[in-house]
């Protein structure tokens, strides 16, 4: 790799390496930083422009290139507090007035990461989803009664500023998943879970899955799996990962043009292709010109169980407010209350 580095016109920068899985504070890269490298989402693709990345998260010198660097030559750490380099939030707005409740999204996010299938899918103590649809109604006899469908794929909590703050990253003893301050996005590292669980615990909204099995398909069924999103052995706790290994995909095309920005409809996930009501829009969130940074703005947007402080990601617009209100129906939150529909 190295080899082919220098050919391509980079001049890596790599300090001694020392066996230790427990990050040091002075420049350079632990084992584990390595396993973070090697492990991150699980997924086998990754560009030498991630590699570089990756490797600067445990604090040390990336690599420099010999003209314009990509990242001005510093680390990440020092790019997010001087502004030289490009962070994001992604999240997604999901209209609940749109949603039919067909059940698209789903299919799309098992067929896009390799989530295996029971011979009775719909026994949930089995079924293996990252995405769910939830059908809630407003409690009253027809011909008042009304229905409306909440797809919930995993909220990607931000806390209050510090990812010490998203409950599943502050439980898990073996940093098996991690708040990227760089895209916003909860990642699950496979390869580190033990299968304690802590983060299913932590976890309010119930995004999280054990696999109690070792994954399998109906014979022939194995050649429509994803070879960019890594099968998950039994043992180890999986989540929705905003398809992150599209977001990999995004950044090597802008990497080989060069270019930093990456571009909207670069990077979507399985979920919001699918939807044919075109029900949820995803992007950057704090970037004026995508338009989730717009439909968050909306008095009808409104995110689940919001009093708990664990700020995520995911929006969800409705002019109904019997809808609003079933949001934070654990904690009986009164915000919405008042809000006209």
């Amino acid at each position: 790799m190295l080899r082919n580095a220098r050919q391509a016109g980079l001049e890596p920068i790599i300090p001694s390496f020392q066996y230790s899985i427990i990050p040091w504070p002075r420049p350079g890269f632990s084992l584990c930083g390595i396993l973070h490298l090697l492990s991150h989402q699980g997924g086998p693709g990754f560009s030498f422009g991630g590699i570089v990345q990756l490797l600067s998260r445990q604090g040390g010198p990336i690599a420099k290139r010999s003209e314009a660097s990509f990242y001005e030559g510093v680390t990440m750490k020092e790019a997010h507090h001087k502004g030289h380099g490009k962070t994001y939030k992604y999240g997604m707005v999901v209209d609940l007035d749109k949603c039919t409740g067909c059940g698209a999204c789903m299919v799309a996010c098992m067929a896009e990461n390799n989530l295996p299938f029971r011979k009775d899918n719909s026994d949930r103590l089995r079924s293996s989803l990252w995405m769910r649809v939830y059908k809630i109604s407003n409690g009253l006899p027809f011909p008042d009664m009304e229905i409306s469908y909440i797809p919930r794929p995993c909220q990607h909590c931000e806390g209050h500023g510090h990812h010490a703050a998203t409950p599943c990253v502050s439980v898990c003893p073996a940093c098996a998943t991690d708040y990227s301050h760089e895209t916003g996005i909860v990642s699950q590292i496979y390869t580190r879970c033990f299968g304690c669980r802590y983060c299913m615990a932590a976890c309010p909204y119930h995004v999280r899955i054990f696999n109690w099995w070792d994954p399998t398909w109906p014979k022939g069924m194995e050649k429509y799996l994803n070879p960019d999103v890594s099968v998950r052995m039994r043992g180890v706790v999986e989540k929705c990962s905003f398809c992150y290994h599209r977001l990999q995909r995004a950044r090597n095309k802008a990497y080989a043009e060069g270019r930093r920005e990456i571009h909207e409809d670069e990077y979507q996930t399985a979920c919001t292709q699918a939807c044919p009501a075109g029900a949820i829009t995803f992007g950057d969130l704090d970037n004026p010109e995508h338009k989730v940074y717009e439909l968050k703005k909306s008095r009808y947007a409104f995110r689940l169980l919001e009093e708990l402080g664990t700020n995520p990601k995911v929006y969800y617009v409705s002019t109904r407010d019997w809808v609003r209100k079933a949001g934070d129906v654990y904690t009986g939150k009164k915000g919405n209350d008042v809000m006209p529909a």
